[in-house]
């Protein structure tokens, strides 16, 4: 049974959340990530992920902006045609990111 008591910011849309972190502070923090696009049966998986806190508000600052993760899991390379679903993938999952900061979606 969990003993924080920070109040929770709404996680946006289609995201899920990390514990806070940071508690004792007067900004906690939240990593939330985007869901799981999987390209090639899972040969590829993207993904995004940000920085929100209490209030709700994405972190915007360089390097700390919201971010796209691509995993590879094949040490021999994807087909051309996953390829290609992965560069779609990308663009799609960019743009979760992009709308977080460009709507105020995460804000609370």
């Amino acid at each position: 049974m969990s003993t924080n008591t920070v109040p929770a910011a709404p996680i946006p849309a289609g995201f899920s959340a990390d514990d806070w972190v940071d508690t004792q502070t007067s900004r906690p923090w939240r990593l939330i990530w985007g869901p799981e696009h999987n390209v090639g049966g899972g040969a590829t998986v993207v993904r995004a992920s940000a920085t929100q806190y209490i209030d709700g508000a994405i972190d915007e600052a360089d390097g700390d902006e919201p971010a796209v993760h691509i995993n590879v899991y094949r040490d021999w390379g994807i087909s051309t045609k996953h390829a290609r679903d992965l560069a779609a993938a990308i663009l799609e999952v960019t743009d979760e990111a992009d709308r977080l900061v460009t709507t105020k979606e995460g804000t609370g």
